[in-house]
């Protein structure tokens, strides 16, 4: 019952957020982003009671840490340095999560043609429409290899013994790939449309849907 209740609230919250970025109010812009980004980390400590917490769960909570401090720096600092600070934090907190995924699977083959396939993906998507990331490409390129290392490593670790794994590895996959998706949409937004209003409000819809579902099933894969 408390999970369902924390997901109500996250979901209205995010929706509020994105309400506001659509109509441009900027304090609503602020306070619905800090309290969603803060939701998402209470979703985990509500899921994480259901269980005794292991290392894996330890490292998933501080790279949700990591990614309310990159969504906190990136609204209220609006500037250049404060873009790359933020998105230092949200790097920081998926290497923490691929470090986890690897230390509990291991490297298996696959991994590497998911990877290859991932990196191509996000070229393309990046590529084609020859952004110009102001000076800022090799950081750039840097983060989408380790953002499509943390979706590849939640997409291999599927399993398919039974429903359940089915269903809490299936959705901790979608939350991450989600998250990607989010980053590639938020790219084209930042470098190519200038803050759109429409794409920004789209980004929060899958970046958010993919953290809390990334906080939610994370404590169930083990």
């Amino acid at each position: 019952m408390g999970i369902a209740i924390a997901v109500f609230i996250y979901v209205c919250s995010v929706t509020m957020l994105i309400l506001t970025r659509v109509n441009t109010v900027s304090w609503g812009q602020v306070f619905f982003k800090c309290l969603s980004s803060f939701l998402f980390i209470v979703l985990w400590l509500i899921a994480i009671t259901r269980k005794e917490p292991l290392i894996f769960d330890f490292l998933v909570l501080a790279s949700l840490v990591f990614y309310m401090g990159g969504d906190i720096i990136l609204v209220v600092f609006r500037t250049k340095r404060g873009f790359i600070t933020g998105m230092a934090a949200f790097m920081t907190g998926n290497i923490i999560i691929i470090t986890g995924l690897v230390l509990s699977t291991g490297i298996v083959v696959i991994d590497l043609a998911v990877l290859i396939f991932l990196m191509i993906i996000a070229a393309v998507s990046l590529g084609f429409r020859r952004l110009d990331f102001g000076g800022n490409g090799i950081f750039i390129i840097i983060y989408i290899f380790i953002i499509c290392t943390m979706v590849t490593k939640s997409i291999t670790i599927l399993k398919f013994q039974d429903l359940k794994n089915i269903i809490v590895t299936g959705f901790f996959a979608l939350g991450a790939l989600l998250y990607g998706v989010s980053d590639i949409v938020l790219a084209n937004n930042k470098f190519k449309y200038q803050d759109s209003r429409w794409m920004s409000p789209l980004n929060l819809a899958l970046y958010y849907s993919g953290i809390g579902l990334i906080a939610v099933f994370s404590t169930m894969l083990y």
